[in-house]
């Protein structure tokens, strides 16, 4: 019996070691560094797009609002300028402050004409785009009590044009 436990012991200590030394070979050695900045260099990383908002144009007012699918609710001028030397994707949308509903409403931030109506664009570095935003209610957004309303822009990855990518 008592050699019975011992093989079992050496086939454990095997084990361990044998998986121990795979873990090591797929990458548990040592890292190889280079030292890219010095301890010296200051670095500050920074917003790539510059936003100035202009007086908005209400169509609704009132503290107690009744809304409809496809209503609009202003129109939001907006000068946007990508300030990095890297291309930009711009997103605009808009969300409730609190909702007291069981559904959301779906708001909708759309460009001007000239744009397609889309709710995003490119911006190439140094371009600045002057823009008149409209909000309205999605056609299709659910009924929904809810109480404040915030616009945001936002930026990510350039957006390919369609059929590319």
């Amino acid at each position: 019996m008592k050699k019975i436990w011992s093989w079992i012991l050496v086939a454990v200590l095997v084990g361990i070691l044998g998986a121990g030394s795979a873990v090591y070979a797929a990458g548990g050695g040592s890292p190889f560094q280079y030292l890219l900045l010095g301890p010296e260099t200051k670095v500050e990383i920074k917003e790539p797009i510059n936003v100035t908002w202009g007086a908005v144009t209400y169509y609704v007012t009132g503290d107690s609002l009744v809304l409809w699918p496809g209503q609009e609710i202003a129109e939001v001028p907006v000068t946007i300028k990508n300030i990095s030397p890297a291309d930009w994707g711009i997103n605009f949308y808009a969300q409730p402050e609190t909702v007291s509903s069981d559904t959301w409403p779906t708001i909708e931030v759309k460009l001007p004409a000239e744009y397609g109506y889309a709710s995003s664009l490119n911006l190439g570095p140094g371009e600045s785009k002057e823009l008149l935003l409209k909000v309205k209610v999605d056609l299709y957004s659910q009924p929904a009590t809810f109480q404040g309303l915030n616009i945001f822009i936002n930026y990510g990855p350039p957006y390919l044009p369609e059929g590319k990518g």
